[in-house]
């Protein structure tokens, strides 16, 4: 059995001697990222018995093993496999098998991993593992403490091997590691599109930012939302307010849209023509327990009471704040809509650091 110390140096070596290694990074420039996304096979459907998704339960931690939702096209016959844990371990156990015979080709025992968690690499070809084409694997990991007694969960996933035919192997060939992500992507091949951005991410320190959130879009496109949320984690947050109109009329329901790049916590406060702040979310009817990042969110919605214009009218301020850390309550009075009219001295700065979209709306009789 490999120790801990081996198996977190396997992350290591990924980036020094996979055949995805890249050059060290030039200098940033000002040219956007070629368009990350990852389309599936044809006929690729989801292995739906296999679930990804485990939860150690002496720990409390969530883990993932880094595949599609539908059996993973590799290109290499000795890919790099990937999984997530929120936190730390006390023992997993991973299996890759021919999925048809059952027939066992690595079996590993991990006893421990560190507390802070984190993404992991199992690559096959420290274990000199050799996939063969036409043939589907199944990648299970087993998270069951020794002498507990506890049930075991069972994660797992498929995945293949299908090599790059020869156009795809020239236009890998003649192109920048930049370009790599994407074509893969395009190509279908899970496996290889992952490994990619997580080479990128690590080696091209002046643009990593931009490189984990491609990984965390892809992530999300597959239903790998904690392992995303890892991601996101690294990014600064940025917050959008919309609404589908600049004018509104008496009588009339404000719309509103907003949402960020990572998960948050929010506030909207609306200001009348006359100065009087409102906070219309959270409210007496929908508390602030967090909104999940790359998610449009509407206000109101059935949970909430409209904000209807009436007088005073004219111009119109609507404050969307978001936070990474939730956000204390403001001291003020709860209206009987189930709104807060704020005092004058609530001062919405107070807190953690707060990101803040403005948005300007002319009301008119």
């Amino acid at each position: 059995m490999k120790h801990l110390s081996t198996y977190r140096a396997l992350f290591i070596a990924l980036l020094t001697t996979t055949a995805f290694t890249l050059a060290s990074p030039a200098h940033a420039t000002s040219q956007p990222l070629p368009e990350t996304t990852y389309a599936p096979p044809s006929g690729a459907a989801s292995t739906a018995p296999l679930d990804r998704h485990g939860l150690d339960r002496a720990l409390g931690t969530r883990v993932s093993l880094i595949l599609a939702d539908h059996p993973s096209r590799c290109l290499s016959d000795q890919p790099t496999l990937f999984w997530y844990a929120s936190g730390g371990i006390e023992r997993i156990e991973h299996v890759v098998s021919e999925a048809d015979t059952g027939k066992p080709l690595l079996r590993h025992v991990l006893q421990a991993t560190p507390d802070e968690g984190g993404f992991f690499a199992l690559p096959l070809a420290d274990f000199d593992v050799r996939l063969r084409p036409g043939i589907s694997y199944r990648w299970t990991a087993t998270l069951a403490p020794e002498g507990t007694g506890q049930t075991a969960t069972v994660l797992g996933g498929e995945f293949y091997f299908a090599e790059a035919d020869a156009v795809l192997r020239a236009r890998l060939a003649g192109a920048p590691k930049e370009a790599l992500p994407a074509l893969y992507g395009t190509a279908g091949a899970w496996c290889d599109m992952l490994a990619s951005l997580t080479v990128l991410a690590q080696t091209d320190t002046d643009r990593a930012e931009e490189w984990f959130a491609l990984r965390a879009r892809s992530l999300r496109q597959v239903g790998l939302v904690d392992a995303a949320r890892a991601d996101e984690a690294r990014l600064p947050l940025r917050a959008f307010l919309q609404s589908p109109r600049d004018r509104y009329r008496a009588g009339e329901r404000i719309q509103l849209t907003f949402g960020a790049n990572r998960r948050f916590h929010a506030r909207l406060i609306y200001e009348d023509a006359a100065g009087q702040r409102i906070q219309v979310l959270p409210n007496a009817h929908r508390i602030d327990n967090g909104f999940d990042g790359h998610t449009r969110y509407h206000f109101p919605t059935e949970f909430d009471q409209a904000l209807t214009v009436a007088a005073p009218f004219g111009r119109e301020r609507i404050t969307l704040q978001t936070a990474v850390d939730t956000l204390p309550p403001l001291p003020g009075q709860v209206l009987p809509n189930g709104f807060v009219l704020l005092d004058e001295i609530a001062n919405p700065a107070d807190g953690p650091p707060l990101v803040e979209q403005v948005l300007h709306l002319e009301t008119t009789p």
